[in-house]
This record gives C-alpha cells, structure tokens and sequence, in this order.
C-alpha cells in the first residue's frame, strides 16, 4: 500500500506523520504523538469518545485518515486545557449547568470537553438546547451506559 507523509499542527505545534493511505488520525495522536485525550471508543465514529477539533469542528478522529490532515490544525482535550484561546471555556461550562462533564468516570470527558470546545468557538452564547445538541454524539463506552 502507498504511504503518506503529512505535516499538520496538533495543539498549536507542527508535526509530521506518515503511513499508510487508510492510517487513521487517532493512531497518529495515541501512538506517534503519545496523547491520551483522544479515546478509541466504538471506532466506527458512533461515540465521541475519539473527537477531536479539526480545523475548528469536532470530529471523530477514529474515521479520518491521516491524509485528510494535511496543513490542518488539530486540538486535542490536552490541547484544549492548556489553549489560550479555550480559557474561558471551564468558567463557560459551569456557568451553563454543565459541571456533569466533571464527574464522569473519565472515560466519556475527554471528547466531551472536545464537542463543546467547538461549540463555544462557533457560539459562545449557546444555550441549553444547542449544548444538549453538542453532545448527542457522545456515549458512554466505560459501561456505566451514562449520557451526557
């Protein structure tokens, strides 16, 4: 199978990865980049456990391929936390009545702070409704069968 060089920034620091034309993005993070945030769930994009912010959206980084990346910024959770640009995104989500994403079992969190990281660079005044929204991509994958 042809491989793939790819050059892409990832929580603000340019990279380079290559393989294969299907490698995916999430064996590049976890593997290459050693970052934990982006989980491998249901690996078929149903759960949110991979989301990542690519190019500002949230995606699920189990279904893209490494190619698709090229020249893109990429932020993980870890990428999040410490991001200037997401500073005020904790105050942000206690103050919509979100602190569930806190006592998660870990497992579910990461790509949750990941969707709503999106949805408060698209929409910092989004309400319930749209956070709700936000979210419906994300299950549970620990077994505790909880949703956000």
């Amino acid at each position: 199978m042809p491989s793939v060089r790819v050059r892409f920034r990832v929580n603000g620091e340019w990279v380079q990865a290559q393989g294969p034309l299907d490698r995916r993005l999430i064996d590049v993070l976890r593997q290459d980049l050693r970052l934990p945030g982006p989980l491998e769930g249901c690996g078929q994009g149903e759960c949110g456990s991979c989301l990542v912010l690519f190019n500002q959206k949230a995606v699920n980084a189990c279904l893209l391929p490494l190619f698709a990346a090229a020249d893109a910024e990429v932020f993980t959770a870890e990428g999040i936390a410490g991001a200037r640009a997401f500073a005020g995104l904790p105050g942000w989500i206690r103050r919509r009545g979100l602190a569930e994403v806190q006592r998660r079992c870990g497992r579910c969190a990461p790509g949750m702070l990941v969707a709503l990281a999106g949805l408060y660079l698209g929409n910092p005044e989004a309400e319930a409704e749209e956070l709700a929204d936000a979210l419906s991509g994300n299950r549970c994958t620990c077994g505790t069968g909880a949703r956000p």
